[in-house]
């Protein structure tokens, strides 16, 4: 066998995913579809679709083996996420970052759209140890923001309703604000 396409569907589990969440992440509604090259080495995904806490996402990949060494260049995309979503879902490798304060705490109500997460999954086979060490790295995020409340600088007034765009790289979230009401 040199090749190999996978259908899977789950109706429910847990998913491990050491580096980026501390616990198991409980999901419902799983569905991929991949394959594998054995001449390259390669697995592509073309969808990994799935809900966790009431979020869906879709998820494609390639992902490059060898004997030590494994890497993922991964994108998620969210087509709506309401904000109070955000923080359980917020990965526990990114706790106590910037961001995580922005988006969690100094951004309220509304939604965010059309999200797009893209960052390299990397993991190498300490042979000392005989395990698998991972990391995440260039994460960068594109999305949108709906009727979104944002208290930019207190003591001032917060943007209300605010509509815009945002970005995430480089530990650096910029959002641009289209239309706002703000308080006089």
């Amino acid at each position: 066998v040199t090749t190999v396409d996978v259908d899977l569907v789950s109706e429910a589990g847990l998913l491990a995913l050491d580096g980026i969440y501390d616990n198991e992440l409980p999901y419902d509604n799983m569905t991929l579809q991949a394959s594998y090259d054995e001449e390259t080495s390669n697995i592509t995904v073309k969808e990994l679709a799935m809900t966790a806490r009431n979020v869906t996402a879709k998820v494609n990949t390639q992902i490059s083996l060898s004997p030590d060494k494994i890497t993922a260049p991964i994108t998620i995309r969210l087509d709506e996420l309401l904000q109070q979503q955000i923080k359980p879902l917020w990965p526990d490798a990114l706790r106590g970052e910037g961001a995580e304060i922005w988006l969690t705490q100094k951004l309220s109500a509304g939604k965010v759209t059309d999200a797009v997460i893209r960052f390299d999954l990397t993991a190498l086979r300490d042979e000392t140890f005989d395990r698998w060490q991972s990391g995440v790295e260039n994460i960068t995020a594109d999305f949108e923001i709906e009727n979104m409340d944002i208290d930019y600088r207190a003591p001032l007034s917060p943007a209300r309703h605010a509509y815009g765009t945002g970005r995430y790289k480089g530990d650096v979230l910029a959002i641009t604000i289209n239309r706002a009401a703000l308080d006089d």
